[in-house]
């Protein structure tokens, strides 16, 4: 019950402060850099973050049945970038400012915001 009661206290005063959602159940790797704090980021509890990764503020990682994205090490997340259900996020790549990503991205990809679709940058 103890945990039960840190869990609750650790999600409010991350809604509160910084209106953030960073449940304890997902998995983090090591050495995850966020320039601007927890400023607006929503993971879900089902993601997978890899090791030195950034996450730029207005981020979410969300899940779609329960399935949520795996992401990779050396993954940088640009700000309001949305990252929706089962998609994988290959190692070293960069999601830019503002996209949306439904779909797998290859290792060493660099995906940007487009008015009509994603866009790879090799």
């Amino acid at each position: 019950n103890n945990h039960k009661f840190i869990s609750l206290f650790y999600r409010i005063i991350l809604q509160i402060v910084y209106n953030a959602s960073i449940p304890i159940e997902c998995e983090i790797g090591n050495n995850l850099y966020l320039p601007h704090g927890f400023n607006c980021i929503f993971l879900s509890k089902y993601s997978k973050i890899g090791d030195n990764c950034t996450i730029y503020h207005n981020v979410t990682i969300g899940s779609v049945n329960d399935k949520a994205p795996i992401i990779k090490n050396n993954v940088l997340i640009g700000t309001g970038a949305i990252l929706l259900g089962e998609v994988t996020i290959g190692a070293n790549s960069k999601i830019g400012a503002g996209s949306i990503v439904v779909k797998d991205v290859p290792p060493n990809s660099t995906v940007i915001p487009n008015s009509s679709s994603i866009r790879w940058l090799y």
